[in-house]
């Protein structure tokens, strides 16, 4: 059943006329439902629905703000000096997501991830992965509030910090091809990938989770590279054809239903009626 949700922004010196959440449950931004309230004496409120739990961001002005969201939420956002603190229900959630985004930032910035991939050798590379990995799970396991964290917030975490591990291996070769000039793809060592298997890929409890979601889209670009011998595509068609066919051999659920609607929402302007009618008509 669905439930209410009040959070309430307050800061100092704002410069923004209002504020904004936009929900992650459809996992598309363009159709996602979004919120405004006109920001008054340096304060902002909202009030909303939602069925279930939910990562969600505040934006004022140039500020962002990722949310963790849950039904009956009453949630209480102070702003001071570039600083959150959170109180009321569903504070202890955001509170921890604050910090450990603070923490860990840097592991999950796609520039900075892109950066390390182009000047890592995939060895050094995979063994940087890990350590990160490692940190940020003994962080996670470490916090003094986890035992009051609720199964799905904890669930989320767990995800975040598993996948985003898997989407920077999978996603090494492809962003590393795409930056040079060359006609092929380098495998990677089939010790490295040996884990990265379609029981992996289809998680449809992971589908709120951007690394998990960015996983999804690399580990269907990686086999459908290895299905063409590893060699770059040359035909746009053929490609895209060919991504959508391995997802719907590989993938299932609703997992294989947000790739595909996801896949096409990116290529609306390329992708013809034809590949469109004859590739997805089996979601």
């Amino acid at each position: 059943m669905a439930q209410n949700v009040s959070i309430t922004c307050q800061f100092e010196n704002g410069s923004a006329d209002s504020g904004f959440i936009q929900l992650n449950q459809l996992h598309i931004p363009t159709y996602e439902a979004t919120y405004q309230s006109a920001i008054k004496n340096n304060e902002c409120n909202f009030k909303f629905i939602i069925p279930a739990p939910c990562k969600a961001e505040l934006k004022l002005g140039t500020t962002s703000i990722p949310l963790w969201i849950e039904p009956n939420d009453n949630l209480n956002i102070m702003m001071t000096n570039g600083k959150f603190e959170f109180s009321g229900t569903g504070s202890i959630h955001n509170q921890f997501l604050s910090t450990f985004n603070a923490t860990f930032g840097k592991d999950f910035n796609k520039d900075s991830v892109k950066q390390n991939m182009l000047r890592s050798e995939i060895d050094p590379f995979e063994n940087a992965l890990y350590s990160a990995r490692k940190n940020q799970i003994e962080y996670f396991k470490s916090a003094n509030t986890k035992q009051k964290f609720s199964a799905n917030f904890a669930m989320y975490i767990t995800n975040l910090i598993r996948y985003q591990y898997y989407y920077q291996l999978i996603a090494y070769p492809i962003i590393r091809a795409n930056e040079n000039q060359g006609l092929s793809v380098t495998p990677l060592p089939e010790i490295v990938i040996e884990e990265i298997t379609n029981d992996l890929a289809n998680h449809d409890e992971a589908l709120n989770v951007e690394s998990y979601r960015n996983f999804l889209n690399y580990f269907v670009i990686y086999n459908t590279s290895k299905l063409n011998a590893f060699e770059k595509f040359t035909d746009l068609s053929v490609s895209m054809e060919s991504k959508i066919g391995f997802a719907n051999q590989a993938l299932k659920g609703q997992s294989k239903i947000y790739y595909i609607a996801s896949f096409l929402n990116d290529n609306v302007e390329t992708v013809t009626p034809i590949t469109a009618k004859k590739k997805c008509i089996t979601c």
